[in-house]
């Protein structure tokens, strides 16, 4: 029997990671949100859609800052693996120097400075690293 689910709002997104690891490697919504250059509300914001998400608290939140869960430190490493495989990913197809098509990615502005390169000629954006 087929179920008719909507995912649409229950998938994990590039940004939810993005978010979760800045918040794990500053300690800080605040400060993940300066080094991601969005506000803190936004972190917050997509900090606890990925909560909702995967259905478990990933930080406790004070006066320390915010500090990892045991299920935000299980999770940390999966987090990481994706992000570095887009990253490699990416980072391969660039240093071919012939992409045998089109890719498109979508992303934010504010964070497509921080994850994405552009083809090294015929582009507007910056070149490859």
């Amino acid at each position: 029997m087929l179920m008719d689910t909507d995912f649409t709002n229950t998938r994990v997104k590039f940004r939810h990671l993005q978010c979760f690891l800045a918040v794990t490697r500053l300690g800080s919504v605040q400060r993940a949100a300066d080094s991601l250059s969005i506000t803190q509300p936004a972190v917050s914001k997509t900090i606890g859609e990925l909560e909702s998400i995967l259905g478990v608290r990933l930080f406790e939140r004070g006066r320390r800052g915010a500090v990892p869960t045991r299920e935000g430190r299980l999770f940390a490493p999966h987090a990481s693996a994706c992000v570095a495989a887009l990253r490699e990913g990416v980072d391969m197809l660039c240093a071919s120097g012939e992409v045998p098509g089109t890719m498109s990615i979508g992303v934010l502005p504010t964070v497509a400075t921080g994850c994405c390169c552009w083809p090294r000629s015929g582009s507007s954006g910056r070149p490859c690293r």
